[in-house]
């Protein structure tokens, strides 16, 4: 089994060219949901189906916070293709999504940092 380390992974806006320096990148979360198929003669335990749509889920970007980028008018884009180079080793996830939130902090005597919030819309390619 191969496994890595983060070091070297990227992200790819292919429309806006949105580009921060990335911290930490988390998702897309994809889930598939189910149906509850249970009824008023059912006793015992639930029982359910897999529902044939699967979500994408969210992607959580940690992010070095610079206030000379315009994220109110990124957050207003339509959606675009993102993709996620995992490190450079060909493992990417490509989709497309939009954002959907911005959250900047600030810690005494550390760099600003922001949360963003993106949401995928449709398929995850792998």
């Amino acid at each position: 089994m191969a496994v890595g380390v983060g070091d070297g992974t990227t992200i790819t806006f292919g429309t806006s060219g949105f580009s921060m320096r990335y911290m930490d990148v988390s998702g897309p979360d994809m889930q598939r949901g189910f149906v509850d198929t249970s009824h008023l003669g059912s006793s015992g335990w639930k029982s359910f189906l897999p529902s044939g749509l699967i979500d994408g889920g969210t992607v959580t970007l940690q992010v070095q916070h610079d206030p000379a980028i315009d994220i109110a008018g990124w957050l207003d884009d339509d959606p675009e293709t993102i993709t996620i180079d995992w490190g450079g080793d060909g493992d990417t996830y490509s989709f497309s999504g939009f954002g959907t939130g911005y959250n900047p902090g600030a810690r005494l005597d550390e760099l600003m940092e922001a949360t963003i919030t993106i949401k995928v819309t449709g398929t995850v390619s792998t």
